[in-house]
């Protein structure tokens, strides 16, 4: 049975690195850790956990503003991707939040997993100091 659990307290963990460092880039302990102190002190960031027995399958961490939501991280065990776990954790946001808007920005090795989520997908061009990229913008109303 997959249980999903409140880990904006418990998200400097090791085993929460194994799993969200997959939607970082080029991670580092440290890097995670920075990311993790920040979004723990933002008062609108959520971050949940989907845990099987006690092993972490899933996070996603949300940052929601008034009837606005924004996905700033969602991993899935790599072992579990395509077993609707990260869906899950889409679903139970959209429940316990209950935003009129959630939103997102991925690349293209997410993309896939949004537009299977229901995201209406928009894609657009980012600049960066290392050159242009596609990204994609990602929206799921009520």
């Amino acid at each position: 049975m997959k249980n999903i659990v409140d880990l904006k307290n418990n998200f400097i963990m090791a085993d929460v690195y194994r799993v969200y460092s997959a939607c970082m880039f080029e991670p580092t302990w440290e890097k995670f850790r920075e990311r993790a102190e920040n979004l723990s002190a933002d008062p609108n960031m959520r971050v949940f956990g989907c845990f099987e027995d006690d092993a972490l399958l899933g996070v996603i961490a949300v940052r929601k503003m008034s009837d606005y939501a924004e996905i700033c991280g969602i991993a899935v065990e790599e072992k579990r991707r395509g077993c609707g776990i990260g869906g899950k954790l889409v679903r139970y946001v959209m429940d316990m939040l209950k935003p009129d808007v959630l939103s997102a920005e991925t690349d293209d090795d997410a993309v896939e997993f949004y537009r299977k989520a229901g995201f209406l997908i928009e894609e657009f061009a980012k600049v960066y100091d290392s050159g242009v990229y596609r990204r994609y913008r990602c929206t799921l109303r009520r």
